[in-house]
């Protein structure tokens, strides 16, 4: 992943700086600019997202952040919410027990929505 020795020196001293900071650290928004160089794949794949990136979160910090403006925060809400209502809309469904015709593929589409935005809502709010 890395291919010289300086980008590995600098994660060393970021992360032993990090761990000797304990619980100062948090969770940070930081700005495109503050990311280490051995991060640099942030640069590659978003190069003009300038600021919003989120370090130091545990998991619970980074549910948290739902609720925070940063870069993901679009892409967790457009997801969150056709999640929710596709569940919604399947339990509706199944409640009724109507089944008429070719009725059972919406449930299958209802089904695989439900996975697509839940595993598109988990992989924004965990991905910190």
């Amino acid at each position: 992943m890395f291919t010289n020795e300086e980008n590995v020196d600098e994660k060393q001293s970021f992360l032993s700086c990090s761990s000797r900071m304990g619980a100062n650290t948090g969770p940070k928004i930081i700005a495109l600019s503050e990311i280490p160089k051995f991060m640099n794949v942030f640069i590659s794949v978003h190069p003009f997202v300038y600021t919003g990136y989120r370090i130091h979160h545990s998991l619970w910090d980074c549910f948290k952040s739902i609720f925070r403006l940063h870069n993901e925060t679009f892409n967790i809400w457009t997801h969150l919410i056709p999640f929710i209502g596709a569940i919604v809309m399947l339990i509706a469904r199944l409640r009724e027990g109507i089944h008429i015709g070719y009725s059972h593929i919406i449930d299958i589409y209802l089904g695989t929505s439900i996975l697509l935005f839940m595993f598109s809502f988990l992989y924004h709010t965990f991905s910190c």
